[in-house]
Formats: C-alpha cells, structure tokens, sequence
C-alpha cells in the first residue's frame, strides 16, 4: 500500500479515536489537520528529491552530431517522403571516445507522421546507404560505421529493416538484420562464414543478376592476414528471405 496513504489513514483513525495530543488543536475527525500534515510530509519530501541540474549534468549523453537524410521511402508508402535522422551520443564525459559509452540513434520519421527509432553501440564516423535488400517495394538502412582510433580503415555493418505500422505489428519497428561488431563470426543460412577476417571500409550496395533485390558487397581482410588494408577479400551477400547467403567471394 502507499506509504503516504497508510500515513493518512494512520492520522484518521487518531484523530476519531479522539486522542488528546491532536484533540486540543482541532475537532476530532476533523480531515484538515490530516492533510496538512500529509501536505507537510509532502513539501519535506520534494525538498530532499529536488533535482539539481547542475550536479546531474553527467549523467546526460552529449549528441556529438546529427544529421538528416530526406527522401527515403522506408515503408513503401508514398513517394519517397519518408526522414532518417542520425546522431552520435556520447556519455563519456573525459574525451575518451570509448565504444562501450557510445551509441548511434536512428529516429524515423514515415510520411503517414509515424516515428520510430533504433539504437547501435557504435562510435566514429559512418557511411549511410539505403538498398532494396529486404524487399522490392521499400528500402532498408545500411550503416557502415569506422571504428575510432582504428588506423587500419575498420568498420561495423549494419543493415536495418524498416517497417511502417501494421506490417509485423501496430506500431512502427525496426529490424536488425545484420550487425558485425559481435566478437564471434556472422554465418550465414548455410553456416558459411559471411565475411573473412574484419571488415574493412568499402561496403557497397550492388544490383544482383537474375535476383530481384540487392546484395551487399564486403571488404574484409582475410582471415589472420595482417599487411595492407588495399589487399582484402570482398565478397557479396545476399539476403533469401531466411538469412544471408555469399553469393560471390574473391
């Protein structure tokens, strides 16, 4: 029960059982010295919860920088009338620029005026891209983001599956088809390693012969190779419907 109810309750019941230290102050029963008491209790209390801007200041993520990318059709509705802005957070107030005290926010805004948003753990510069990876009547995001401090050009992949609302549920979601920053391999549907080694800058979209949707091309650098970033393996995905295939590697 809530505390400051049980309280009141409390000051009720003295206060009808007639008892003498509140009986000289007030009529027995009489609700208006409950309640000031509980109003009392009250202002004490959002005293001591009062927050202070300043002194909670770090607990706030700083948005490094945003952008917006206009013209997209996300959901297959209208005429390329959808939005995508993206912005880097940062909680790590020292300038240290650490992965795991980034995030990268994707708000979505469809032209019906539905919204939504994705976050990736991510921090650096990125390239967007949208491709018809997922489906021929709409586009998907793809991030391809630089790894900070990284002096060998290394990225995370990213492609995201945008739906409008009422195609997988009420609302506005997003799907996270691919995501490359986990420590173990991407595989692929057939349990094929879906890129070599880490993956280097240079992802691509590409139109895919005799298929109806695009691939994916990924730069990687083979598997414990470790001389120039130019000499890499790349090879080409393909989403089936049930998971990604490597349809070209070289």
């Amino acid at each position: 029960m809530n505390k400051r109810l049980l309280v009141l309750l409390c000051l009720m019941l003295l206060f009808t059982a007639g008892c003498s230290a509140f009986a000289s102050e007030s009529k027995v029963g009489d609700p208006t010295a409950a309640m000031t008491a509980f109003e009392n209790m009250q202002e004490e209390e959002n005293v001591n919860n009062t927050d202070n801007d300043d002194e909670l200041s770090w607990i706030r993520p700083v948005e490094e920088h945003g952008k917006l990318f206009t013209g997209l059709n996300l959901d297959g509705i209208g005429e390329n009338d959808d939005e995508a802005y993206v912005s880097l957070y940062v909680f790590d107030h020292n300038g240290f620029n650490r992965y795991d005290a980034s995030f990268l926010v994707i708000r979505i805004r469809f032209g019906t005026g539905d919204t939504t948003a994705h976050i990736v753990q991510a921090v650096g510069d990125y390239e967007f891209y949208t491709a018809k990876l997922f489906s021929e009547k709409k586009d998907a995001i793809v991030l391809e983001v630089h790894t900070k401090y990284a002096n060998s050009g290394l990225v995370s992949v990213f492609a995201l599956d945008v739906y409008g609302a009422g195609e997988v549920d009420p609302f506005p979601s997003v799907a996270e088809r691919l995501n490359t920053t986990g420590e173990e391999p991407v595989l692929s549907s057939d349990g094929e390693k879906l890129y070599i080694g880490s993956l280097v800058t240079g992802t691509s979209v590409a139109d895919i012969q005799d298929k109806p949707l695009q691939g994916l091309v990924l730069h990687s650098t083979g598997d414990g190779y470790s001389g120039p970033v130019d000499d890499r393996v790349i090879q080409t995905v393909y989403w089936n419907g049930n998971g990604w295939i490597v349809l070209e590697r070289s």
